[in-house]
């Protein structure tokens, strides 16, 4: 039996719902608007817009701001390449942070080390949904008059102290891509702590135009206003997206089952083997469950034991100060980030999907505890 890494998965309500959207039994935008209620119900009341993508919500908050070539960004090395990549519509200067080796989120002690008068915003990844530091990041950037930035691509329905991952910064964007824990196929909201910036985040991914002014009446006509693109959800993703989220508290404890049911498996024998297992006893989403090899050749050996049992595991991200557009553009600044590295050569992620049934997941235990 074949176990894939990813799996697509099927709430309840999609077809339904698409059915709906296809003959037009709703108002204009009923499940877009649907959705950003159900979301509201497992997050806070921030000002939400609906998006295209995580991505496209990263690249709407670099409108909002206006950032510059003058203007420098931190971002963490090891982070999808839209976290920085996002950021460079200013031209900015992008500073590349260190990460912390267990939770591989971004490391505040180097983090303090690199900031500059310079440094307008830091954009941290709230990887896997850990957000232990992130009081801490947010009172560090307050007091130093920098803006905070959340990717939560993998945070969302994640409280921290009580307040939500994705409303500790400034501004904030999630993920409902094809393997997350909430999945319309592309999608993602975009979070933003002041309400008063909700329509300009709105005219910008409407291409630009004023759309805000025109739908409020305030303009008799919309017209080309400002720089934008097409950034907003479509319904047809809007109703999957709520068919989802109708079901997101029975997703997350099954993922959360399976995630423990790893732990506590594989516990002894990472332990025997010197393999690193992800921090257990902390808030976090349940999207990833990965494990560190003591080194890149065991890495490689254990994906392609893995592989022999028809068992599908990937690495993730590679170190953004190392790729070649980090070497290529100038305005990309690299200091010396060595769990960034590690994490890229020896990180392994074991499948874990809203589809994974108990007997592919002990496939997928037995095999790696045959490895050595």
């Amino acid at each position: 039996m074949k176990v894939l890494f990813n799996s697509k998965y099927k709430a309840g309500k999609e077809l339904r719902y698409l059915q709906d959207c296809i003959e037009n039994k709703n108002e204009q935008y009923f499940y877009n608007r649907y959705a950003t209620q159900l979301i509201g119900l497992h997050s806070s009341d921030a000002n939400r817009l609906l998006v295209s993508s995580c991505t496209h919500g990263l690249e709407v908050i670099t409108r909002l701001l206006e950032f510059t070539c003058e203007d420098e960004i931190i971002v963490p090395s090891y982070a999808f390449i839209s976290s920085a990549a996002a950021f460079t519509l200013g031209k900015s200067r992008i500073i590349f942070c260190d990460s912390r080796l267990d939770t591989a989120t971004i490391c505040l002690n180097h983090l303090k080390t690199i900031v500059t008068k310079k440094t307008r915003a830091v954009c941290i990844v709230n990887y896997n949904g850990y957000g232990e530091d992130l009081e801490a990041i947010s009172k560090y950037c307050d007091s130093r008059e920098i803006l905070l930035i959340e990717d939560n691509a993998h945070g969302f329905g994640v409280f921290n102290k009580g307040k939500a991952l994705g409303t500790f910064g400034f501004a904030s964007s999630t993920s409902f891509d094809h393997q997350k824990n909430i999945s319309c196929g592309q999608g993602g909201v975009l979070y933003l702590k002041n309400k008063f910036l909700l329509d300009d985040a709105h005219d910008i991914s409407n291409f630009g135009a004023n759309m805000s002014e025109f739908t409020s009446g305030r303009a008799s006509r919309y017209s080309w206003s400002r720089l934008g693109s097409n950034y907003l959800l479509s319904e047809f993703s809007a109703a999957i997206l709520c068919a989802q989220l109708e079901e997101f508290q029975s997703i997350q404890n099954r993922r959360k089952f399976l995630w423990l049911n790893y732990w506590k498996s594989l516990s002894t024998w990472s332990t025997e083997t010197s393999v690193t297992l992800p921090p257990v006893g902390l808030e976090n989403s349940y999207h990833i469950f990965w494990i560190l090899l003591p080194s890149n050749l065991y890495a490689i050996r254990f994906i392609d034991h893995m592989k022999n049992y028809s068992v599908q595991v990937l690495p993730h991200y590679s170190a953004l100060h190392l790729s070649s557009m980090s070497r290529k553009w100038q305005q990309l600044c690299s200091f010396e980030c060595p769990t960034a590295e590690r994490l890229s050569s020896t990180l392994v992620r074991l499948p874990l999907n809203n589809s994974l049934s108990a007997e592919k997941q002990n496939i997928v235990i037995e095999a790696a505890l045959r490895f050595s």
